[in-house]
């Protein structure tokens, strides 16, 4: 998702000469924003302690939010007058450093991994996250149980099936209505 965003930053302050492109581009860069909110609080969520979870996904988001529309809003004041809207994209699209950042030093989501049966993967960043346990995770034989079968894979039908229908397309639309409120 922050790839997406950075990537259609970019391309929003290059490319984006009409109407049509600037929103296409805009468009294409906000579905990476839109989906790094619920990322993001899921990925905080399955590696911070479980008493913390709520608490850290509280401030990243109120955080992040709030400290990046304060930024938004000065480097718009400081630049826009000087090098027009493009310089918006361009500082928007400085977030390649956190991306190379994010994409080489966070490890992969231990969900992830065990939904695709990558269990050497799992037991390997079990030890990191948990040195006090680690021998039991390094056991061969020790079985390491996840709540969610891997016989099936995650993909936008499942969501669309039901019992699923409903809540994602409620969850889809309040989505899109709040990110269009703030950033439309």
């Amino acid at each position: 998702a922050l790839w997406v965003a950075t990537v259609f930053s970019a391309a929003t302050g290059l490319l984006g000469t009409s109407f049509a492109s600037f929103c296409t581009l805009r468009f294409c860069m906000g579905l990476g924003l839109g989906a790094l909110l619920p990322l993001g609080v899921t990925y905080m969520n399955e590696f911070a302690p479980r008493r913390y979870r709520n608490t850290f996904s509280t401030w990243g988001w109120t955080l992040g939010f709030n400290g990046g529309g304060a930024v938004a809003s000065i480097v718009g004041l400081v630049f826009t007058p000087k090098w027009g809207w493009q310089a918006l994209y361009y500082v928007g699209c400085l977030s390649f450093v956190v991306v190379l950042l994010c994409h080489f030093s966070l490890p992969e989501s231990l969900q992830f991994a065990a939904s695709r049966n990558r269990r050497e993967v799992v037991r390997r960043m079990l030890c990191r996250l948990n040195p006090a346990r680690a021998a039991l995770y390094r056991n061969p034989e020790a079985i390491l149980s996840f709540p969610e079968p891997t016989d099936s894979r995650a993909s936008i039908a499942y969501l669309l099936s039901e019992p699923k229908r409903r809540i994602t397309l409620s969850t889809w639309a309040a989505c899109f209505l709040l990110l269009f409120a703030i950033y439309g």
